[in-house]
């Protein structure tokens, strides 16, 4: 399931399936990267779940990370690291910095706890080092060492104040220097090499404590910060092509954290989930006369809904020590049993209804269609239902625009990825949809549909040879039969309102065929691997 890529910029993060929450490569994923970092304080702790996504890396996954791991690492050393100037008997050491360039040779990992990860290694390093000693002139000495021999402890863990997943070289638990060389430094070359063959043990433990903050700096270093997706959405952007003009920003946190363990020889980790939409950031603490929070304001197309409780039934979460709701890994991504393919990803239905929530409030649902994006969508067409439209427009052809005004929530069904059962179905209730004709030069409001359905979304997985896989979306269930419909402000038609609601839902089967032509969507690559046999 894991393949090679050519984007290796966040390597070592993928050694743990880190990228789940990155996005695929951030600022190559669209609408997917932030715009803008957080509002000050961060998103709204009653808004956040810790294991609101989770993933599991299973054994074998992990077994085939290791067989790649050197050529990805010997990638991200390509421009080797530095070590810090430093002293040792006398001797001033890596003077202006020394360079170490290494290449892996061989890796192999095991878990030793729930929270470590063992690995051992072998590797060619080469290094050339200025050196101050007392007595003699500076003068640089080139170490080269046909095999570096290592094995270090990794530990993984949850930071306790952000709850995010924690990476840390614990410790250098032994270091081999097999076949050394020094060149240059006349004297100390020939002490150097003498004292490597004589204290092979303790060169070896000395330079262990040396690289312990090194590499640990160098880990930390690789690691992206945050190990996700921390900001602001432009959700408008990503609507650009169907609503030109919609403004809508949500606060979004999704990165590993919450949980995580090496159990089963696999990894299971926990996502945290926070979804927020606020009109007003400059507003962050109390509540509005209306109960509404103000760090939670909903944009002013929709109405004042209070956001979720997840404290409250249905969901009856507990809270974490931070403060935000939490959600315990579920049995297979936890190893019990373990899925049968190398990673499985999971996100929870509570996480997709805090996305139905702020979805609405941010402003992202209040759209405008027209007839530029749907040519068949025209005052001609809409007058075969209303027929008091073609009174209005003698050519037939006015342009018609609809304006969208969500009145509640989206809700979220996780089906079988079947007609009957949609692998998603979005409940959608009292979305008012203002139907405006371009009559008298000017848009006006011939009507309001107030609109109930359920929307299902199908998913078809695809991967042509040798390219990325594809996830097809199909909208189902969106017909005539399945569309309740009650008809609202239609002063400016003569037609019957009651007529109106018994003709008008066929305009979803027109419409729906229209949608329902939705491209394939490129699975991007995490972290510098694609994922494949979806």
């Amino acid at each position: 399931m894991f393949a090679r890529s050519t984007a290796l910029d966040r390597v070592l993060s993928v050694l743990f399936i880190l990228a789940f929450g990155a996005c695929g490569n951030i600022g190559g994923c669209g609408a997917c990267s932030a715009s803008a970092p957080l509002p000050t304080g961060g998103l709204p702790a009653n808004q956040t779940i810790e294991g609101g996504a989770q993933v599991r890396v299973t054994p074998q996954g992990f077994t085939k990370l290791t067989q790649i791991l050197p050529a990805v690492l010997n990638s991200s050393f390509a421009s080797g690291f530095q070590i810090p100037q430093g002293s040792a008997l006398g001797v001033d050491y890596c003077v202006g910095n020394c360079q170490v360039n290494v290449s892996l040779t061989a890796l192999s990992t095991s878990v030793t706890s729930s929270q470590t990860l063992h690995i051992a290694f072998d590797a060619h390093a080469s290094t050339a080092v200025r050196v101050s000693p007392p007595i003699f002139s500076d003068c640089t000495m080139t170490v080269d060492v046909a095999d570096v021999a290592a094995d270090m402890d990794l530990t993984l863990g949850v930071d306790p104040t952000t709850g995010e997943l924690t990476i840390h070289l614990a410790q250098v638990n032994g270091l081999q220097l097999n076949g050394a060389t020094y060149n240059g430094c006349s004297i100390l070359s020939f002490v150097a090499s003498l004292v490597t063959d004589i204290l092979d043990s303790f060169v070896g433990q000395f330079v262990a404590q040396l690289l312990t903050p090194v590499i640990d700096q160098i880990v930390q270093g690789l690691l992206p910060h945050p190990l996700g997706l921390a900001g602001m959405l432009d959700v408008g952007k990503l609507l650009g092509g169907v609503s030109p003009g919609t403004v809508a920003e949500m606060e979004a946190r999704l990165v590993p954290g919450g949980y995580v363990a090496l159990n089963g020889n696999g990894l299971s980790l926990g996502m945290i989930t926070g979804i927020n939409s606020d009109i007003d950031p400059s507003t962050r603490s109390g509540t509005r006369p209306d109960g509404v929070p103000y760090v939670s304001e909903p944009a002013l197309c929709v109405p004042p809904l209070s956001a979720p409780n997840f404290a409250g039934a249905p969901f009856n979460l507990p809270f974490s020590p931070r403060n935000t709701f939490a959600m315990n890994p579920a049995d297979e991504f936890d190893g019990m049993p373990d899925p049968t393919t190398d990673i499985a990803m999971g996100i929870s239905q509570t996480t997709l209804d805090l996305l139905g929530h702020h979805a609405v409030t941010s402003g992202g649902m209040c759209l405008g269609i027209g007839t530029s994006l749907i040519p068949q969508l025209n005052a001609g067409t809409i007058s075969l239902f209303v027929p008091a439209l073609a009174d209005l427009d003698d050519s037939g052809k006015a342009p018609l625009l609809l304006v969208t005004r969500p009145q509640r929530e989206l809700t979220f069904t996780i089906g079988d990825n079947t007609t009957t059962s949609p692998a998603l179905t979005i409940g959608i209730s009292h979305l008012e949809v203002d139907f405006y004709a371009f009559l008298y030069e000017r848009y006006t409001r011939a009507f309001t549909l107030d609109l109930t359905l359920n929307a299902g979304v199908n998913l078809t997985f695809s991967q042509p040879p040798g390219m990325p896989a594809m996830i097809t979306p199909t909208l189902v269930g969106i017909s005539s039969s399945n569309v309740t419909v009650k008809v609202l402000n239609s002063d400016f038609v003569t037609d019957d309102p009651t007529h109106l609601e018994i003709v008008l839902p066929s305009v979803f089967d027109l419409v729906t065929p229209l949608l329902g032509n939705i491209q394939p969507i490129q699975v991007p690559n995490f972290a510098g691997f694609a994922l494949g046999n979806l």
